[in-house]
């Protein structure tokens, strides 16, 4: 009682009612949440997930289907148990996400549930949302405000003012801990592990300083005890590298996934092919598209021959041909656009030697080793985040390539102009 007069002196009146009438508000709330939290999570697991709006089946382009890379994505989404988790990377622009996105879309399909049971994966994109732990949360069904607890209100309403973290730090270890927690009931009930696909782990690093090797070490303890299997997905050796870099946590890490471009007959079907557009659209887009010319193999080839197989330069081309666009006109631009990212190379000699080395080593490539060597580890980065150059993981060990065939391409052309102006050069001294 002597409490109670003292609490009642010191808020007034008003504010004990409103204390005591908040205590039964918030006990009753955190019960309810605590009671519904987790079973929404596992309903979730057990049906899988795409948030809008890659979820959306609105794609302008219609997915090509890729047999062996589509096989190696179906395997390790599967919902076994593996005590691994996996990386899975390759050059921006060659489908990773499109392969992920259609892949765990059939597995979602009802069905595919209805043959197969629960187990779907939830695919999350780092770059969606204001933030990732936001965009994790709502993936798995989580909500951050279910961590209102009669410890803040207390604080809160007697003015102490301890109020609980809200950075996104903390919020990543809060949805972190939900899932792991969640997990295990989850295998209780239907004996297989949650699968979490991660897209665009590279911005991770930037966006989030030390977040991605957070998720790796629960990645590892989660391959331990066979209750979450992670996905990573990323476009840079270099965010392989920050992975490597934690031993420990690479030692459950898989072989890594390689997806690369298109084959060249990949590429053909591709281009000569009637289907384009998504069968989203009313009859009479989808009678008019078809009814569009097909494009010859004799221009397709040349096609390959400039840019490879990555497939969003293949799209463009596509795209253009269609609309009747020449060749030449569609070569040009994309060709200028690769030009930009020599600007400021050209003006540096100990760059433009650097490329002129891979160039010569086109083929093979060139040991990451031989080329910071021969140059410095500076150019080489640089060359890197100016997507010139990117790394590529093999038996031998960290070869350096053009980023793509239009790249390569495009110093062909490069090369010719700063040879020539380096003989005028000469001659005029």
């Amino acid at each position: 009682m002597a409490w109670a007069n003292a609490v009642k002196s010191f808020l007034g009146s008003g504010a004990m009612v409103s204390m005591f009438g908040g205590m039964i508000a918030t006990g009753s709330y955190v019960v309810y949440t605590d009671m519904t939290r987790y079973p929404r999570m596992i309903s979730t697991y057990s049906k899988g997930n795409i948030l809008p709006p890659l979820a959306e089946n609105d794609y302008e382009v219609s997915y090509f289907k890729r047999k062996e890379v589509e096989a190696a994505v179906r395997s390790i989404l599967q919902p076994t148990f593996q005590n691994e988790y996996f990386v899975v990377h390759g050059p921006v622009g060659c489908g990773k996400t499109r392969v992920f996105v259609e892949t765990i879309r059939d597995l979602i399909s009802k069905e595919n549930r209805l043959q197969f049971g629960a187990g779907a994966p939830i695919y999350v994109s780092v770059n969606q949302g204001r933030s990732f732990p936001e965009t994790l949360g709502q993936a798995i069904n989580f909500f951050y405000d279910e961590h209102v607890s009669f410890k803040f209100f207390m604080d809160y309403v007697m003015r102490i003012h301890s109020f609980p973290q809200k950075d996104e730090n903390n919020r990543l270890v809060r949805v972190l801990d939900a899932i792991e927690k969640s997990s295990f009931q989850y295998i209780d009930r239907y004996e297989k592990p949650v699968i979490l696909v991660i897209d665009g782990v590279d911005s991770l690093i930037q966006a989030m300083p030390g977040a991605l090797e957070k998720i790796q070490e629960k990645a590892k303890l989660w391959a331990d005890t066979n209750s979450v299997k992670v996905i990573f997905i990323c476009n840079k050796d270099d965010t392989t590298h920050v992975l490597q870099a934690n031993s420990s946590s690479w030692s459950r890490a898989a072989t890594p996934v390689f997806i690369g471009d298109l084959t060249r007959d990949e590429s053909i079907e591709f281009l000569t092919s009637h289907v384009f557009m998504e069968k989203t659209r009313d009859a009479v887009t989808n009678a008019t598209e078809e009814r569009k010319a097909v494009m010859p193999h004799d221009v397709a080839d040349c096609i390959y021959d400039l840019v490879g197989g990555r497939i969003h330069h293949l799209i463009v081309f596509k795209r253009n041909f269609r609309e009747g666009t020449t060749f030449s006109e569609t070569a040009e631009t994309l060709m200028d656009r690769e030009r930009e990212k020599f600007v400021h190379v050209s003006k540096n000699p100990a760059a433009w030697k650097t490329i002129t080395m891979l160039r010569e080593s086109r083929d093979s490539g060139i040991l990451l080793t031989k080329l910071i060597k021969a140059s410095s580890t500076a150019i080489v980065n640089n060359l890197v985040q100016t997507n010139i150059v990117r790394y590529e993981r093999t038996r031998n060990g960290m070869v350096a390539r053009f980023e793509s065939k239009l790249t390569e391409n495009v110093v062909d052309d490069l090369e010719k102009i700063y040879q020539q102006s380096a003989r005028t050069d000469k001659q005029l001294s």
